[in-house]
């Protein structure tokens, strides 16, 4: 009679422990995503904000952009496979999507660098899954 009472509590015990376990994980998982996509977005976001010039934006893709900061570095984002990266360095992994456009003074998208003055960013992140969205939009400081 106690082994079957020692048997029934913990086959219960185990049970708790292992939804404690898989909750735990969860978690896990679900901070890590927000760390990552709150920090790239953020990064992106300053960079943006210490573009030189519209004009230095070399190049203007929907999932690349380098640019030429105020103290004349120069700044790449690129989504390579399934890792955002800025300079070669990763920013995030486990990226399903990361997109930017290029918009004018009146909010319409633009391919002239020149005439960029705010970036929109939307960055999808994807772990266990788990998805989560992230967008920023950016005002460039050398507004007219």
């Amino acid at each position: 009679m106690t082994t079957v009472l020692i048997g029934l509590i913990s086959v219960v015990v185990g049970r708790v422990l292992l939804s404690s376990y898989t909750t735990f994980l969860t978690a896990q998982n679900t901070t890590d995503i927000d760390w990552q996509g709150f920090l790239a977005i953020e990064r992106i976001t300053n960079d943006i904000h210490t573009i030189r010039a519209a004009s230095t934006l070399t190049t203007m893709g929907a999932s690349q952009m380098t640019m030429v900061n105020t103290s004349g570095t120069t700044v790449q984002y690129a989504l390579s496979g399934a890792t955002l990266t800025r300079n070669g360095q990763t920013l995030a992994d486990n990226v399903q999507n990361f997109a930017l456009s290029y918009l004018d003074r009146n909010g319409a998208i633009t391919a002239i660098a020149s005439s960029v003055r705010y970036i929109s960013m939307s960055l999808t992140l994807t772990e266990s899954n788990m998805s989560a969205n992230f967008i920023g939009l950016a005002g460039l400081r050398t507004m007219p």
